[in-house]
């Protein structure tokens, strides 16, 4: 990894940095931007992180923070308060029901790393987080969140996570969607299956991987029963028919609740799902 000095090095594919115009020509993920830093104040937990593209920007940086150096950043600690109000309803979930001291946390579906660096703080120094992105650009910023945050209980590693070990392109749809295809192409990845490289332990698994929910429920059957709290972004639109039986039947047996697009957080008693919604289990 490259010292923090260089940082804002336009050099392509070589930083958090990096100016990127396209990753697949005919639907672009990323357009050229100037990455900056800045503070955030998430869930009771301050941190630094990289505002690195026009989607992090819009997700983390609107209304926009004051930047500050890469020096600035270094020098200041995390600062956590467990207790504080939750002003991110589905991460305020997971600090108040799902992650424990100590816990082992697997992310699939990890974007820049600020969700990553939210569990490692909530986990502590006795747990671990292993994310898990399917965009290389995604995944670079996030290991360089971690460093600025000084966070060494988490790791991210680059792959989509789904139900069968393939190649998959990725296309700019609901975030970034993966799609198995003969042609391979710049925005290439990896997919694994999530038994073949899940951690010994998993305490609690976030799942959100647009539209491959599914694949990685069905596909890992066995390893779910051996997770006692779960949290699943589900894109109702992107399952195939009757694909959310198919899923409430993989989590048949555990006490659910639902988080709306609207806010509304109470417990699932087999209302409708014709909408994205987030699933938890604890």
């Amino acid at each position: 990894m490259e010292p923090f000095t260089n940082l804002f090095n336009a050099d392509p594919m070589t930083t958090a940095g990096v100016k990127i115009r396209s990753c697949h020509e005919k639907q672009p993920m990323f357009s050229e931007f100037e990455p900056r830093i800045v503070r955030q104040h998430i869930c009771g937990l301050k941190f630094n992180c990289i505002i690195a593209d026009r989607v992090g920007e819009l997700w983390y940086d609107n209304p926009r923070h004051e930047q500050i150096s890469v020096t600035d950043a270094l020098a200041l600690p995390l600062e956590l308060d467990r207790h504080a109000a939750g002003d991110w309803k589905e991460m305020s979930i997971f600090r108040d029901h799902l992650v424990r001291p100590g816990d082992w946390v697997t992310e699939c579906g990890c974007h820049h790393g600020l969700t990553t660096i939210l569990l490692a703080s909530w986990a502590g120094d006795r747990g671990f987080v292993f994310a898990f992105d399917a965009v290389p650009l995604n995944t670079v910023v996030a290991r360089r969140n971690l460093e600025l945050n000084h966070i060494d209980n988490a790791t991210v590693c680059c792959a989509a996570i789904g139900g069968k070990t393939q190649l998959v392109n990725c296309f700019n749809e609901s975030n970034v969607v993966v799609k198995s295809g003969s042609r391979i192409n710049p925005a290439s990845s990896v997919m694994v299956r999530l038994e073949d490289v899940a951690p010994e332990r998993i305490d609690v698994l976030k799942l959100d991987v647009e539209g491959c929910e599914l694949d990685v429920l069905e596909s890992s059957a066995n390893l779910l029963t051996r997770i006692p709290r779960l949290a699943i972004e589900l894109h109702v639109d992107l399952l195939p028919a009757g694909g959310v039986d198919r899923v409430l039947a993989t989590l048949s047996g555990r006490a659910l609740h639902v988080l709306w697009e609207n806010g509304t957080f109470e417990p699932y008693n087999n209302q409708t799902l014709t909408e994205r919604v987030h699933l938890f289990s604890f």
